[in-house]
């Protein structure tokens, strides 16, 4: 299925390009792509009433919003058993007080990343990626979301089987998309880019059009459920 005026040949082009057209378009078939990623599910509303609620709602710093952002995270991407019960055994006020300090330290003259997502880890079952995707929204310039597709559209790995989410990956990816940011300039913000990252990795994808299997299902008898925080 041709996208982006056929200019999606090669996954990586993005990424390396200086194009701002080709960057406007990517980012713009985002809904393209995760209306695609919807219509595979068991469920095609719970993704697009997710993601809609991610990106157009005020964030807020409570345990509520920590589960329903893993939420999002697990039904737009790899579903992991057992890591939605495993963060909602957080207990409200040390979520808020990690969410305090990480604002705190992306607020400081110089703002840190690093030690934001650092802070937001201490809670069980947040990872450098869900800590990501906590204050992407609200320091869209410092943070991005690091989905598979965007690590993967940014050239850092080959192969998804590379990726490693760990804070020296997350520190790495993040200041690559920074400085595409900063380099494409205007409206540009590192969410953003991973963003239109991430569209222009779904859509090139061979299996984008190929409907999920198990999406969502408990693991099988005898499979032991990996709770592993990303």
């Amino acid at each position: 299925m041709p996208v982006l005026g056929g200019a999606m040949a090669g996954t990586g082009s993005l990424m390396a390009s200086q194009n701002k057209e080709l960057w406007e378009k990517a980012l713009k078939s985002y809904g393209q792509a995760l209306r695609q990623l919807a219509d595979r599910k068991q469920d095609p509303t719970k993704l697009t009433t997710l993601d809609d609620w991610f990106f157009k709602t005020e964030p807020k710093k409570d345990k509520a919003y920590l589960v329903k952002v893993m939420e999002w995270k697990l039904t737009r991407g790899t579903f992991r058993p057992g890591l939605l019960q495993k963060v909602e055994l957080n207990n409200d006020e040390e979520v808020r007080r990690c969410f305090a300090t990480a604002y705190e330290l992306l607020h400081a003259e110089t703002p840190s990343s690093t030690k934001a997502l650092k802070a937001l880890t201490a809670l069980q079952g947040v990872g450098p990626v869900t800590a990501s995707a906590l204050l992407c929204r609200t320091f869209p310039q410092h943070v991005a979301y690091m989905s598979d597709e965007a690590v993967l559209g940014s050239g850092l790995v080959k192969k998804a089987s590379d990726i490693k989410y760990d804070m020296a990956t997350y520190t790495r990816f993040n200041s690559m998309v920074i400085s595409k940011a900063v380099e494409l300039g205007g409206h540009w913000t590192a969410e953003q880019v991973a963003r239109a990252l991430w569209a222009h990795q779904k859509l090139a994808a061979p299996s984008s059009t190929k409907p999920e299997k198990g999406v969502g299902k408990p693991a099988a008898k005898g499979v032991k459920k990996s709770i592993k925080k990303t």
